[in-house]
This record gives structure tokens, sequence and C-alpha cells, in this order.
């Protein structure tokens, strides 16, 4: 049973890990999901202001034709005088209206956008993390594994180079340089 300890131990960090990355993921999809729905919000927002500049431009237009109506009505000329004065002030508060609307849903739009582009960037920063965790928890297994459960002494080993095709015969150690060679200076030398 001890002996199954590190590879338990190496198990569990592998499925913390992979528990890591699943969340990452989530967390990205998620926040993609509520970037969409701020962009959304953000375009609700631009259409409501749009209807309401369409409010006043219907608005000024009724009021403005109202006031031709009584003008004529009067015998008075809708086109000069007071006539003409109120349908001007009418249409000058209607612009100052319709631009402060038209800037009202140029910042619903940018703020949208910035907050789609935060939860985005907050989304990949999630995955990110979840796959640093995961490989962190590889890392972990496979140190526990090296340090806690790899072969004995007693097993037989064979050298890593015989594994490598056409460098059987290799060995680290030069041995064709005999006891008397003595070293260049400046070539790894003294």
């Amino acid at each position: 049973m001890a002996a199954a300890l590190p590879y338990i131990s190496a198990a569990m960090s592998v499925v913390q890990g992979i528990q890591s990355l699943g969340a990452g993921k989530a967390q990205k999809k998620l926040n993609q999901v509520k970037a969409l729905q701020v962009q959304s919000e953000a375009e609700i927002n631009e259409l409501n202001a749009m209807t309401r500049a369409n409010d006043v431009l219907d608005n000024v237009r009724r009021t403005n034709a109202t006031v031709v109506a009584n003008a004529a009505a009067g015998n008075i000329d809708p086109n000069s005088g007071s006539a003409m004065i109120l349908q001007n002030t009418n249409l000058l508060y209607a612009q100052k209206e319709m631009k402060a609307l038209e800037i009202m849903k140029n910042r619903y739009r940018s703020f949208g956008d910035i907050q789609a582009d935060i939860l985005n960037a907050e989304g990949e920063m999630a995955a990110d993390a979840g796959m640093s965790s995961f490989l962190s928890s590889v890392g972990t297994a496979a140190g526990t594994i090296y340090k806690y459960g790899g072969a004995s002494s007693s097993d037989t080993t064979t050298s890593v180079d015989s594994y490598v095709p056409g460098y059987e015969d290799y060995s680290p150690v030069d041995t064709t340089i005999g006891p008397d060679f003595t070293p260049v200076r400046g070539f790894g030398g003294y």
C-alpha cells in the first residue's frame, strides 16, 4: 500500500489540474456569454436613445405644426414674427436634446464594447490560469513519481543512451585522450 501512495498522489495532482483546466475554460465561456449580454444591453440602450431622438423630432414637428396652425387661425403670418421665433426656439431646444441623445447613444456603444473587451480578457486570463494550474499539477505529479515512485535500483535498468539509434556505443567520457594530455589555454584549458 505504501508503494502506491506516490502514484495516488500523482494521480490526484493530475485530476486537480484537469479540474482547474476545465474551470478555466468554463470561466472563459461564461465571460464570453457575459460579454455578449453586455453588448446586447448596450445596443438596446443605443436603440432606446435613437427612439427618444425620434420622439423629440416628432414632438418638435407637432409643436411647430400647432404654432403654425394657431398663427394661421389668428390671421398671423406663421413664417415671421413671434410665430417664427417660437418655431426656431423649439428647434433649438430639440437640437440640444438631439445632440445629448447622440452623445449618450455613442457612449452606450463604447461603454458596452469596453466592458465586453474586459470580460473577454478576464476569460482569457482564467483559461490561461487553468492551463498553468494544469501544467503545474502535471509537473508536481512527475516530480512525485520521480522522487518517490521511480524504479528502484534493484530493477534491471539500461542506459538511456542505448535507446537512441546510432548512439549505442556513445560514452560521455572521452577515453581517446591519454593521461599525458595538457589542455591549451583559451580552448577549454587553464
